[in-house]
């Protein structure tokens, strides 16, 4: 499971949302602050514009007044009432507006404004000027605080500590640290255009809240997204490595020889590439090993023909002279008959006649056979093994021989419909098939019933030719592959029999390297041959072989 590389992407994945968490944790508590501040000091500095060019356009908004009033015969009535009337209407409306920006921003705002009253000093004897309170963003102003004590409040403490951030002409931006008790704040401090003073107080106590509170929150989502996108990656690696083992199976059968089973995915990309490409591979492979069990057969098949040729050549030359000895004594006593005019009786005659091409159509048969029978022994015969339906072949075969079945009043009994492949020579497999049939045509008695049967047992494909009947001595039963043997002369003589047809089935065989049998039933008897089995390999369209 370690080892798999599913594992491996969701291991890389996790490893990496830990990597990416952690990092995001430490960026959020060592920069957020400073990036807290610099947002802070910003917001003052557009205060501290917005407040300065309020009070501009107020200014020149009451020039102009001023101007109209002394140009304007109905103004010049108006009295300095009206105009102060005026004046506070404006103040109240930039009131409203600094208590506006300083609600949006989340700030405490302060203007003092000069009184026009200079003091002294106690302490450096100097003239000062005194101000007063013109505006406080505070929400309300308790009466019984007085100006100094409102400033005071709103300003530097003498056991506060703090650092200057910025500093230009029109104001200067620091912190105020307090002691353990009390809060820290940033400050802006400067001048207006009108001379007025303000302060821009903002609280910086909250910033390690708010940093803890968006670590909480940033580890929440993280979980979240991570548990969510760990969901989309199994599903986003298994697509990947489902046809990847999809794959490793297939390279595993093919290892087995088993080429029958082929990738079947519709990719696109690389592993779709890999799957066509063990295809051909596979294809390959499969004629690379239709080639050598060729080559094996033949090789083997050379290594015994040496050994055997001699014995076979003198067996052979035994049989042959033992089997035409009777033809050929046949043919010449008629053939002479018919030259010394035994009989004139034309009816006489023509048996004579028949007789002997009778005899003459054995001789031809049994030769053609021996021939047969002697390349088969000799390998002069190319086995080329070849990956076939046994089904296709057999159902061919019978169908071709119908009409002999009908003639002999046999019944054939053939179920099999499911197509299975083997390997094998087809030309041979086609002889020894039909040898075993001719012989059940043969010997076929009793119910007249042929039964053929075709069965895959995994390892081997074993197609069987059964037929009612006599059975067959037991003690005959491993001598009837010989060549020339009959178990019942007279009956094999009088359907043409000539003990050949079997030891063509038994030499196509070990050509084949296969094995090739006989045994009795209790109603008849029942022959074998097997072949080494192949998977059924089927397109999606119809039952062909691949």
């Amino acid at each position: 499971m370690k080892s798999s590389l599913r594992f491996k992407i969701n291991l890389i994945l996790a490893i990496s949302i830990i990597v990416i968490l952690t990092i995001g944790i430490l960026a959020n508590t060592m920069l957020s602050g400073d990036y807290y501040i610099s947002g802070k000091k910003r917001s003052m500095v557009e205060t501290y514009n917005d407040i300065d060019e309020a009070y501009i356009n107020r200014t020149k908004i009451m020039e102009g007044f001023a101007a109209n009033s002394a140009s304007d015969s109905w103004a010049m009535g108006q009295t300095t009432a009206d105009l102060e009337h005026i004046a506070e209407r404006f103040d109240t409306e930039l009131k409203s507006s600094f208590d506006r920006i300083s609600e949006n921003r989340n700030m405490r705002i302060l203007i003092l404004e000069d009184s026009g009253m200079k003091t002294i000093d106690p302490v450096t004897g100097q003239l000062q000027s005194t101000y007063n309170i013109a505006f406080y963003s505070a929400p309300s102003i308790n009466q019984s605080q007085t100006q100094e004590e409102i400033v005071r409040e709103f300003g530097m403490r003498s056991n506060a500590s703090g650092e200057n951030i910025e500093s230009t002409d029109s104001y200067n931006i620091f912190t105020v640290e307090g002691s353990s008790d009390e809060m820290s704040y940033l400050y802006l401090q400067g001048r207006l255009s009108n001379g007025n003073l303000l302060y821009v107080r903002s609280s910086l106590q909250s910033i390690e809240e708010s940093v803890q509170i968006a670590n909480r929150f940033y580890i929440l989502i993280t979980l979240a997204v991570s548990a969510l996108m760990m969901v989309v990656m199994y599903f986003i690696s298994k697509s990947f490595t489902a046809p990847i083992l999809e794959l490793s199976d297939l390279a595993e059968n093919m290892a087995e020889q088993k080429f029958d089973i082929m990738y079947t995915g519709n990719r696109t990309d690389e592993i779709g590439k890999m799957g066509q490409s063990m295809n051909y591979l596979s294809k390959s492979l499969e004629r690379s090993m239709s080639e050598l069990k060729s080559a094996n057969v033949k090789l083997q098949a050379d290594l015994d023909k040496k050994v055997k040729a001699e014995e076979r050549r003198k067996v052979f030359i035994s049989n042959v002279s033992h089997e035409l000895k009777t033809p050929i004594a046949l043919i010449q006593g008629y053939a002479e008959g018919l030259s010394e005019n035994i009989t004139e009786d034309q009816e006489s005659r023509e048996f004579y006649c028949s007789v002997i091409i009778d005899e003459a159509n054995k001789m031809n048969e049994m030769v053609k056979k021996l021939l047969d029978l002697n390349r088969l022994e000799a390998g002069d015969s190319q086995v080329t093994m070849e990956h076939f339906n046994v089904t296709e072949l057999v159902k061919n075969i019978l169908n071709n021989s119908s009409i002999l079945f009908m003639q002999k009043g046999a019944k054939l009994l053939f179920d099999q419909k499911e197509p299975v492949y083997a390997w094998g020579d087809t030309e041979l497999v086609t002889e020894v098939f039909t040898n075993y049939m001719s012989n059940a045509l043969n010997h076929v008695e009793g119910e007249m019933r042929i039964e053929v049967y075709i069965d895959d047992n995994g390892d081997t494909v074993r197609t069987s030719v059964f037929n009612t009947g006599e059975q067959i001595p037991e003690e005959e039963l491993d001598n009837i592959w010989e060549k020339f043997y009959k178990v019942d002369k007279a009956r094999t003589r009088e359907y043409g029999g000539n003990g050949v047809g079997l030891s063509i089935v038994k030499a196509a065989m070990e050509n084949m390297g296969q094995e090739c049998g006989v045994f009795n039933r209790d109603d008849g008897v029942e022959f074998w041959f097997e072949l080494e089995a192949g998977r059924v390999k089927e397109t999606e369209d119809e039952g062909q072989e691949i």
